[in-house]
């Protein structure tokens, strides 16, 4: 029988010595939310910035909510548990102002093993038609959060390299 190689490694079985339950050690799934916001009078596109804190890796950088896949939740429902969290925007009272959130799947997925953690990520977007009402409800993974002009997103200092998501994501919604 012919051998057939592949590039893995095996993920790590731990048997837990409280209930002799099996868990894997395996990549995990971070989840990028790109929020787009189309100011109603003039047209012009913003998008909602978050600059992270001392405490988070890429300290004093901004990004767009992001965060890590729990247990029983989907991607979706882990971006709108995100974006809650770090911004108190509940996407589902907002649905009236969505022109585009690509049916609610990812308009990027990474499964490239091209960084140390291997993190396999996955990209949501949202497009609205006018601004949402962000309150001053900062975690301690944030300092400050923004509406930055698109067309300015150069001028500021962004994390994870998520520009290049956003700039993917605004062509999405170029003609919407």
């Amino acid at each position: 029988m012919d051998m057939k190689k592949f590039k893995n490694r095996g993920n790590t079985l731990i048997i837990s010595k409280e209930n002799n339950k099996e868990y894997w050690i395996s990549r995990s799934v971070a989840i990028l939310v790109v929020l787009i916001f189309r100011d109603d009078k003039t047209g012009e596109k913003y998008i909602l910035l978050e600059k992270r804190s001392e405490k988070m890796e890429e300290p004093n950088r901004w990004c767009c909510p992001c965060g890590y896949l729990d247990w029983d939740e989907d991607g979706w429902d882990c971006s709108v548990r995100e974006v809650y969290e770090e911004t108190d925007i509940y996407i589902p009272d907002n649905e009236n102002k969505i022109i585009f959130d690509n049916n609610k799947r990812p308009f990027y997925i990474n499964t490239k093993p091209n960084t140390e953690r291997q993190n396999i990520a996955l990209s949501y977007g949202i497009y609205f038609n006018d601004f949402i009402n962000v309150n001053d409800k900062k975690c301690d993974e944030l300092t400050e959060i923004l509406f930055a002009n698109v067309k300015n997103i150069s001028d500021y200092d962004i994390a994870f390299n998520q520009q290049k998501r956003v700039e993917l994501f605004l062509k999405m919604i170029e003609n919407k």
